[in-house]
């Protein structure tokens, strides 16, 4: 067989895996799981303002498209950060729920709060950055490479995660889980699908805040694409949640 027809198998077949839904994932397809493999890291502004702050006390973002990412103080395993840049200012507000409602099935939460974040003065659509990002402390054991950022639903009091949340993407050399979301106010949750959870030794069990009932994510899978998906983008072929 040769170089081009070998990828063009396994295109398809990566094509064709992809649109089948992810065991024990709660709905997210297994192209969506690829598309949180790492890229390539973007060019920082150097005007970007780093900054941190504490819960349930308000933030002055500034205005003027001037990035400003602030972090939170750490969980258990990570750290919430808030990134925002637009043309107006806006005030910040993220509150701990210590009493959250379940994580997805088949998820297990990482923190043992979720966090309700507060946009004010001014709308929180269409924002030049608006993202929530989660990132891993380093004495975490965790690989939450397949873990998703949740977004509550408060018509269902449910935690829901995939494409409709936003876009996900893992960022590995900063082991960080960045969510790209239209209107950053609202209440998210850090999931780890059971069996990641299970293979890091209760750490995140540890948090607290409990494991839905559901299927157990199979993780051996989501290694197999990775790597067809490595050999894919050597060559040239990229792959999408949506096909090749």
């Amino acid at each position: 067989m040769t170089k081009l027809s070998l990828f063009a198998a396994l295109s398809c077949v990566l094509a064709s895996v992809a649109a089948l839904p992810a065991p024990g994932s709660g709905g997210v397809t297994v192209g969506q799981r690829i598309a949180l493999l790492p890229r390539a890291e973007e060019a920082e502004d150097p005007n970007k303002i780093d900054q941190t702050a504490q819960f349930n006390t308000k933030v002055a973002l500034k205005g003027g498209n001037i990035q400003q990412d602030t972090t939170f103080p750490p969980g258990q395993n990570g750290v919430l950060e808030i990134e925002f840049s637009n043309i107006d200012g806006r005030t910040l507000t993220v509150v701990e729920n210590k009493k959250p409602p379940p994580p997805p099935a088949g998820f297990t939460a990482i923190e043992k709060s979720t966090f309700q974040v507060t946009l004010s003065g001014g709308s929180a659509d269409n924002l030049t950055v608006s993202k929530v990002d989660y990132i891993q402390n380093a004495d975490s054991p965790l690989d939450i490479s397949t873990g998703q950022i949740g977004r509550l639903c408060t018509k269902t009091n449910t935690f829901i995660i995939g494409a409709d949340v936003g876009e996900l993407e893992f960022e590995a050399d900063e082991k960080e889980l960045s969510l790209k979301v239209a209107n950053m106010n609202g209440e998210f949750g850090i999931f780890l699908p059971n069996a990641a959870a299970a293979a890091a030794g209760g750490a995140a069990a540890g948090a607290g805040a409990g494991t839905a009932a559901g299927g157990t994510a199979i993780v051996g899978n989501a290694s197999l694409l990775q790597l067809l998906a490595s050999l894919l983008s050597k060559a040239g072929i990229t792959l999408t949640a949506g096909g090749i």
